[in-house]
């Protein structure tokens, strides 16, 4: 099964690094691009950690993917798709039907 984290850009996504946060939980951080060697995230967290003196108002932080844990859906966020539901929704695309396209063809086929 596979996905892309491209389908998150410009949307909040609760993100683990330990690296940068080791004996805390993860930070809320807004995906702004996604690299093939990680993600650049925008987040005032991860500034105040990148930069601890003198952060700048705003920063990109690019993060490595041998650096992140987990990526969740940060459904407390407005405009959330799933903001007013209670559980966390894992970062995967909706499962297809089993034997949809299969159907499909068995009818064109007659």
């Amino acid at each position: 099964m596979s996905f892309t984290l491209g389908r998150y850009i410009n949307k909040a996504v609760r993100v683990s690094i330990p690296t940068l946060f080791p004996d805390g939980p993860d930070c809320v951080a807004i995906i702004l691009a996604v690299d093939p060697a990680g993600v650049w995230f925008q987040s005032e967290a991860l500034v105040r950690r990148v930069y601890p003196h003198n952060p700048p108002e705003s920063a990109r932080v690019f993060i490595p993917f041998t650096q992140i844990a987990y990526l969740a859906e940060d459904m407390t966020e407005p405009g959330s798709e799933h903001a007013d539901q209670e559980s966390p929704r894992a970062l995967h695309p909706k499962p297809k039907r089993p034997g949809h396209r299969g159907a499909m063809r068995h009818k064109q086929q007659r």
